[in-house]
């Protein structure tokens, strides 16, 4: 059985006109729809965590995020041997009046 994917005329472009994105709504395998996003070269960079029950819905998803997404900040998580360190560190000032071990420090309280 051959799926068709429906393509909604959501393009997006960088600043300096660089390459077209595209945002496509097809039926997923539980017959419910998603999107997700092409970039220019075909390559899918994003979609929908979630399925929707009918195509207008989809669709709907798709354009709140193409509208709301100028308007967001990139924010990058942050490095887990960082928040470590940082624990450490704390933990340490804390307890630098006693002597404590890496265990002491690593011990959830």
């Amino acid at each position: 059985m051959r799926v068709r994917t429906y393509v909604r005329k959501y393009t997006l472009q960088t600043e300096g006109g660089g390459e077209m994105w595209k945002i496509e709504v097809y039926p997923d395998q539980g017959s419910n729809w998603r999107w997700r996003l092409r970039a220019g070269n075909g390559a899918i960079v994003g979609g929908s965590q979630e399925s929707f029950a009918s195509r207008a819905n989809a669709l709907r998803a798709a354009g709140a995020v193409r509208d709301n997404t100028g308007a967001a900040r990139l924010v990058a998580a942050p490095d887990p041997a960082d928040v470590l360190i940082r624990a450490l560190a704390q933990a340490a000032r804390r307890s630098a009046s006693q002597k404590a071990t890496l265990a002491d420090l690593l011990r959830p309280r």
